[in-house]
């Protein structure tokens, strides 16, 4: 080791290695374990003091720290360099694949190529303070401080008077923005410092800029976000943070803030390239808000009393009649041999006008409820100033909805069906489908001599999907405040008059996003088995549990009629319905709460108390998850 480090103080000396600062820290940041760095780093230091050159290097090492390029590394390192999501994305591939050309005296290029990681950040924050007290003398200085401070002012000022955030405030003034007074009180600290007088207040221009970005935070949460409202209130957040960083370093040294400030540069040198990282942060904060939209209309497929549990059966059975329309226009799409692009669009019309209908109308179909209903568990599990006691309750609520719209909505379906295909025997002499065909229908339901459970799989994950959408159409219209837009539009308002015109915008803010999901649905349950099956040979078939009950029902006549429908078909082909069912809720709940869990941030093993609770609720008052409990049947 002294060897090693015997050549590299020599090669530090005016004369030697051109990359002698980059060498040293290569050196004392090797990829050895922590408390090998911490002895390269002590011995580095007794080298240097014993050195009869010792003054020489020591200016040299503070120079090289004090260099005018460290004053964009303390003020950009780690903060994203452009103003747009877009063009950071861009801007970081460009770093990674793009060859660029060196510049050897630039401090943060001498940091990004020294190719930092994360365990070395975690390293300098754990440094103890005698390790690092021979260093004082050659760390950046206070003026330098401040100049980082003051061009993080600037950056600040540029990204809170960007045009997008101006028009989430309203427009206001720009000459009033706390922004502007921030970068300007920075620039007089500067002055202040150069000319040796006692610098102005920073604070709290610095602080009423916190609250202005706060208050920019509040309002992107009631209008709804975009990812790229989101990546500059971040920036912005960034910057702020910084500037306070800096400015307390400068102002009041704190050995323990400066150590952590140095390793959080370290890791945002190993980050800074990092594309995902920044998708990530930037989509957080979006991915929650969706969520919190789909959770609001989760809380509506929740039963708590009598009136709700008969309202839902209602709807479910209304939706049940629906749909066994679809499932017939379904049979007549694949009567007419359509080429497959123009089948596939039929079949989307097709699921997409019923399931449009059944949300004009509120009516319930079982299958959309768990995506919404588990981001509203996600939020009742995100407030931890509930009892186990409300979240148990809401859980009961969701388990009863869906129990009495399944039911509904698969008695209903089959009932209507079953009549029908009297009806229209009668009307025509024979049954809606051929033996043939029925044969073959049940033997596509067999709970396991089919793909009916992949089948089932794959269309909960539709149905999360369409939640997903419904939550991202929700989200884009209170951001685009298009229910109001649509109130006050004057187009509009010739078109269909003032009245016509607000009950357009309230269709719109109550409807919209639920279209949406359907619209999405509809597209995900026609358009894509025909799609992966007829162009690239991939057998996907839809198994929606209300759709297969009505296509289960007009089976069952034709082979009645044949003398081939035994118990023990009739029985395989209500357990095929009921698996459909099981997974289509399973599915698309658990990937609808994992999605919720983590955009807030959640992991379902810290609750493991509400779910042991949960079971002996269940073991000991079954029916509470079943029906209204007594006390709210009233």
């Amino acid at each position: 080791m002294e060897s090693a480090l015997e050549r590299l103080v020599a090669r530090a000396l005016p004369g030697g290695s051109p990359t002698w600062f980059q060498e040293l820290l290569q050196w004392v940041l090797c990829q050895s374990p922590p408390a090998e760095r911490t002895a390269r780093l002590t011995a580095l230091r007794d080298a240097i003091a014993t050195h009869p050159m010792r003054d020489v290097l020591l200016a040299r090492i503070a120079d090289r720290w004090n260099d005018p390029s460290m004053v964009r590394f303390l003020a950009e390192t780690g903060i994203p360099a452009q103003l747009s999501l877009a063009r950071e994305a861009v801007h970081r591939a460009s770093m990674r694949l793009l060859p660029r050309l060196r510049d050897e005296h630039d401090v943060g290029e001498t940091f990004t190529d020294l190719d930092v990681t994360r365990d070395q950040a975690a390293w300098v924050d754990a440094l103890p303070s005698d390790a690092l007290d021979a260093w004082v003398e050659v760390m950046p200085t206070r003026r330098l401080l401040i100049h980082a401070a003051r061009l993080t002012a600037v950056r600040a000022a540029g990204a809170g008077l960007s045009s997008f955030l101006l028009q989430l405030a309203g427009n206001p003034p720009v000459q009033d923005s706390p922004f502007l007074d921030l970068s300007a009180r920075l620039a007089a600290t500067v002055e202040a410092e150069l000319a040796g007088e006692p610098l102005p207040d920073w604070q709290e221009p610095l602080a009423r800029a916190r609250r202005y970005q706060d208050w920019l935070a509040g309002r992107i949460d009631l209008q709804g976000v975009s990812a790229e409202a989101v990546f500059q209130l971040e920036l912005l957040d960034a910057l702020l943070a910084r500037l306070g960083t800096l400015m307390l370093l400068a102002t009041r040294p704190v050995r323990t803030e400066g150590t952590r400030f140095a390793g959080d540069l370290l890791r945002a040198v190993a980050a800074q390239r990092s594309i995902a990282d920044l998708v990530r942060t930037a989509q957080k904060r979006l991915a929650r808000k969706i969520v919190e939209f789909t959770s609001a209309t989760g809380e509506d497929y929740t039963v708590r009393t009598r009136a709700e549990w008969r309202e839902h059966l209602d709807g479910s059975i209304a939706a049940g009649f629906l749909t066994t329309l679809t499932s017939l226009g379904k049979y007549a799409i694949g009567a007419l041999s359509l080429a497959p692009f123009l089948a596939g669009l039929a079949l989307w019309a097709n699921y997409s006008l019923s399931f449009c209908l059944m949300q004009v109308n509120h009516w319930q179909l079982a299958s959309k409820q768990p995506a919404m209903t588990a981001s509203a568990l996600a939020a009742a599990l995100d407030d931890h100033d509930r009892g186990h006691e409300d979240e148990i309750a809401l859980i009961a609520g969701i388990t009863r909805s869906q129990v009495v719209v399944t039911l509904g909505n698969a008695v209903a379906t089959i009932a209507l069906a079953l009549l029908l295909d009297i009806l229209f025997a009668r009307l025509t002499g024979h049954r809606i489908l051929s033996a043939a065909t029925a044969h073959e229908g049940l033997a596509h339901i067999h709970p396991f001599r089919s793909l009916t459970a992949l089948f089932a799989t794959t269309t909960g994950v539709s149905l999360w999907l369409a939640s997903l959408a419904a939550g991202w159409a929700a989200n884009w219209s209170t951001f685009r405040q298009m229910p109001e837009a649509i109130r006050r539009d004057e187009r509009i308002r010739r078109a269909l008059g003032r009245q016509g015109a607000m009950r357009a915008g309230d269709f719109t803010e109550q409807h919209f996003g639920g279209i949406v999901g359907y619209v999405v649905l509809g597209m995900l349950l026609g358009f894509l088995p025909v799609l992966l099956g007829q162009f690239f040979g991939i057998g996907l078939e839809v198994r929606h549990i209300t759709l297969q009950a009505a296509s289960v029902a007009f089976c069952w006549l034709p082979l009645l009629d044949a003398g081939q429908l035994g118990w023990r078909d009739l029985g395989w082909s209500v357990a095929g319905i009921a698996l459909t069912g099981v997974l289509n809720f399973t599915v698309s709940f658990a990937l609808a709460l994992r999605t919720a869990l983590r955009a807030r941030d959640l992991r379902p093993g810290e609750r493991a108390a509400l779910w042991r609770d949960l079971r002996r609720t269940f073991r000991m008052r079954p029916g509470l998850f079943l029906w209204p409990p007594a006390k709210s049947l009233e």
